[in-house]
């Protein structure tokens, strides 16, 4: 719902544990506001990563955690081919409220920490958006660990830095249990991390995307596929699709807005890859 003032400028390379991480800065300061819709910073460049994973036959199917209002289907399922798309949601009401059963094949409503994930599917991709602040940073291990057994990818979106929130609309589920997380919190954590990038404002809070994977050669691959669609798009289009903080999701207009944007993005960087 808004842009993050000035112009982000790419920073050196700050390796930790070899994920690369580059840092996106903003120097305007974020509105003070609760989280309970997903960020929109670092989707552009987890969409061009992601068809590029499904061009080299990498995705068979993708799996959901805490889709909310199916941020990521109504994003990438049209880009991604004909692979199902499995939804896993603790909180049954969203079902109807965000029509998720036109957005996903197979829908399993349960709580991930004690879902047996192996059939739930295997061998596709986990996607982890803004999902694992909800739980303690040692459950959160656990759930990825676990997931990792059975999936061949995996991509993990993380609000960085302070956002507090309870629960929204008596969902309880919605509260921040770990309100405070840091890069270095998922490095020292969690397994298989290949790549990952940071979109930051001047008061150290935004988003962190990972992307892990099972087999080292995928692992390989992602990190090329991260370091060519990142500098494809600020080389052809510059910034400004990776800057935008907030977008209404649960809109049809602003979300159909947002993916033009990420569509326009991919078809623009193609000559750079």
């Amino acid at each position: 719902m808004g842009m993050l003032g000035g112009e982000p400028s790419l920073q050196s390379p700050k390796p930790c544990n070899n994920l690369g991480y580059r840092y996106f800065v903003t120097v305007t300061i974020w509105k003070d506001r609760c989280m309970p819709a997903s960020l929109a910073l670092g989707k552009p460049l987890t969409g061009a990563v992601l068809m590029r994973l499904a061009a080299e036959g990498m995705i068979r199917g993708v799996v959901d955690v805490g889709p909310g209002c199916g941020v990521y289907s109504r994003l990438f399922r049209s880009l991604l081919g004909d692979v199902p798309w499995t939804a896993i949601e603790v909180w049954a009401p969203y079902v109807r409220q965000y029509i998720l059963n036109d957005l996903y094949d197979r829908i399993v409503i349960g709580d991930i920490r004690y879902l047996d994930i192996k059939k739930v599917g295997e061998d596709g991709v986990f996607l982890f958006g803004d999902v694992l602040e909800h739980m303690t940073i040692d459950d959160a291990v656990e759930v990825v660990e676990n997931a990792s057994h059975h999936a061949r990818l995996m991509v993990l979106s993380v609000p960085i830095g302070c956002w507090p929130q309870g629960e929204v609309d008596g969902n309880v589920f919605e509260t921040h249990v770990e309100e405070n997380l840091s890069n270095q919190d998922i490095t020292d954590n969690f397994p298989n991390l290949c790549a990952a990038r940071t979109f930051l404002d001047s008061r150290g809070r935004g988003v962190s995307v990972f992307f892990a994977a099972a087999e080292e050669a995928d692992r390989e691959k992602i990190a090329r596929f991260v370091d060519e669609e990142e500098r494809a798009m600020v080389d052809t289009i510059g910034s400004g699709v990776l800057q935008q903080a907030f977008v209404d999701f649960g809109n049809d207009r602003a979300c159909a807005e947002f993916q033009d944007q990420i569509v326009a993005c991919l078809q623009r960087s193609d000559g750079v890859n």
